[in-house]
């Protein structure tokens, strides 16, 4: 999410008045839109607030870090924003996504937070009378695979003796959105249907629409 604001003091930044864009969201993502660090606190009065540039080293650092978060079932969010000037390119098409060209490299990365979603207490019961009844639960996500992974493993969907096999492979019970969307094939609409005696028909609504289900 880009949100575009003035600022008269630069936020501290040092840029003075300007317009500036402020971006947040997956860590993955943002991360690469960053080519600058706003250092802070760090205990050297010249230091802070300095802006410097993301090197690889720091740029891998950061990565460990988003990792680190991320095995201990925390959502990761990059906060990140540039100068912006409402007269520049970079605003005339946004692409499939509906990100807009501007939005996609020149920012200055301003931290990294994590989010912890609590499972709620009937989860691990639920997933567990599912294993019981021989129904395959599995994760479909669109966050940070090791959060899923992390998470699944809270909840009961990935075992410890999963967990601790070697030869284990967690995309087996963890699947980014897209990819599980090509492992079913996708899902179609079709027209609901009931048999009444020796004849299937098409059930329909009070206004005699037929009644439209999903079919993977």
């Amino acid at each position: 999410m880009t949100t575009e604001v003035h600022s008269d003091n630069g936020f501290g930044c040092g840029s003075g008045s300007s317009n500036y864009l402020l971006i947040k969201g997956a860590s993955e993502i943002i991360l690469d839109c960053c080519n600058k660090i706003h250092y802070w606190d760090q205990g050297d009065s010249e230091a802070d607030g300095a802006v410097k540039p993301l090197t690889p080293e720091v740029k891998t650092e950061i990565i460990h870090a988003i990792e680190g978060m991320a095995r201990e079932t925390l959502r990761t969010l990059c906060l990140a924003y540039k100068v912006h000037d409402a007269n520049s390119n970079g605003m005339e098409e946004s692409d499939e996504f509906g990100v807009y060209p501007v939005e996609k490299k020149g920012f200055t990365l301003l931290c990294v937070t994590g989010i912890r979603d609590i499972l709620r207490p009937t989860v691990k019961a639920s997933v567990a009378k599912c294993q019981v009844a021989g129904i395959k639960v599995r994760m479909v996500t669109g966050d940070n695979l090791i959060t899923a992974e992390a998470i699944a493993k809270d909840c009961g969907i990935i075992s410890q003796a999963d967990a601790h096999d070697p030869n284990y492979v967690p995309a087996e019970h963890v699947k980014l959105g897209k990819d599980f969307w090509e492992h079913i094939g996708g899902v179609v609409k079709e027209k609901k249907t009931k048999k009444k005696g020796d004849k299937v028909e098409v059930v329909t609504d009070d206004d005699g629409n037929p009644v439209m289900h999903d079919v993977i």
